[in-house]
């Protein structure tokens, strides 16, 4: 089924076209165009761990590769809650939301990215 068999044509045999996630195609059988999107849900940490894990579904985490869509996904699996990091070169913590990659420098962030 699918633009990737170009003129394959319904059929009883299952969809087998590559899916960004390891779930089957929900629509079953082999079918024209498209599959739909992969509504699984994943349980995911957040990015500083605090919470635990979040809910989300494979479509929420494998839509687009775009920069927007990392945007899109550093929000998807923040908590909200502080950082928490403990800075390497001062006492003080990360008070930024929880979020993905590198914590903002203490000494060159202003007093609401850090608490004591």
């Amino acid at each position: 089924g699918g633009q990737l068999w170009g003129a394959c044509e319904e059929c009883a045999l299952p969809c087998k076209l590559p899916r960004p996630c390891s779930h089957p195609c929900s629509i079953g059988a082999c079918h024209p165009g498209d599959c739909e999107p992969c509504l699984e849900r994943r349980r995911e940490r957040c990015h500083c761990g605090s919470r635990g894990d979040i809910s989300v579904t494979c479509h929420q985490l494998t839509t687009t590769a775009a920069p927007e869509a990392a945007q899109a996904r550093a929000a998807l699996l923040s908590c909200g809650n502080p950082c928490g990091t403990k800075f390497s070169d001062c006492p003080h913590t990360c008070a930024a939301p929880c979020h993905p990659g590198a914590c903002p420098d203490a000494s060159s962030s202003s007093s609401s990215s850090f608490s004591a």
